[in-house]
C-alpha cells in the first residue's frame, strides 16, 4: 500500500466527512473501514474502499457514500444491492505500479454539498 501522502475522503455513516492528506497503509485502510478492506472501482479515477464484510456483520447504511456510488455509476449497471454499509474511503484508483492516488479535487467539488451532510456548517 501506499507511503506517499494522498488526499482522501473519509466518510462514515453520520457525522462529518474529513478530507484527508497523508499516508494511508493497509492497516490504517482497516482502521477506517473497521475490518477487511475491499475495493470498488468507480471508474478510471475513483476508487472506494469499504468493509468487505459491513452488510454481513450490521454496519449502518452509508446513505452519502451510496448515493455517491449510484451518481458515479449511474451509466453503468452496478449493483449495490441494499447500499453501503458502514465507513468509506474515496480516493484515487492505483497508478500503473499499483499505487492508489490522490482523489482529485473534481470529484470532491462534484459531491461537495452531499459530503457536507451531518458537519455543523451546512
Amino acid at each position: 500500500m501506499s507511503k506517499k501522502k494522498l488526499v482522501h475522503l473519509i466518510v462514515p455513516p453520520t457525522g462529518a466527512t474529513q478530507i484527508e492528506v497523508g499516508e494511508l497503509t493497509l492497516p490504517a485502510m482497516q482502521e477506517i473501514v473497521g475490518g477487511w478492506v475491499e475495493e470498488i472501482i468507480l471508474d478510471d479515477e475513483v476508487a472506494m474502499l469499504c468493509n468487505e464484510e459491513g452488510k454481513h456483520i450490521g454496519l449502518p447504511y452509508n446513505h452519502r457514500a451510496t448515493s455517491i456510488v449510484k451518481e458515479e455509476t449511474k451509466n453503468r449497471q452496478v449493483n449495490l444491492g441494499s447500499g453501503i454499509q458502514g465507513t468509506v474511503i474515496f480516493l484515487g484508483t492505483c497508478d500503473y505500479e499499483g499505487e492508489y492516488r490522490t482523489l482529485s479535487g473534481l470529484f470532491i467539488n462534484r459531491h461537495a454539498l452531499l459530503l457536507m451532510e451531518g458537519t455543523e456548517e451546512v
